[in-house]
């Protein structure tokens, strides 16, 4: 990593450890061992909901780490789940890949 300033690495690599500790924690405490959802449709549901809890809590801590960053909205994302999600429910129900 190159950085500026000497062992400002390491600082920032502490200090991302503790924030992404944090949000594993979050996730965590949002475990339950009770049935889940066993429907495409409620297992992306509930993914998103965690993906959600997980952003509130490192979003804004890694943009304060870094003074003048921005967070970047990955929609890919959300559609690359959705289409993985449409192609499992097809081959589920025996449509051809």
């Amino acid at each position: 990593m190159a950085t500026a300033m000497p062992g400002l690495g390491a600082t920032l690599l502490t200090a991302v450890t503790t924030v992404v500790e944090d949000a594993g924690a979050n996730l965590r405490e949002r475990y339950t061992p009770h049935a889940r959802g066993v429907s495409l449709k409620e297992v992306v549901k509930e993914t998103c909901a965690n993906d959600d809890a997980v952003l509130s809590v490192l979003r804004q801590p890694l943009l304060e780490l870094r003074p003048g960053s921005r967070w970047v909205e990955d929609g890919a994302t959300r559609g690359r789940s959705n289409q993985v999600g449409a192609t499992l429910r097809e081959r589920i129900q025996g449509s051809p890949p």
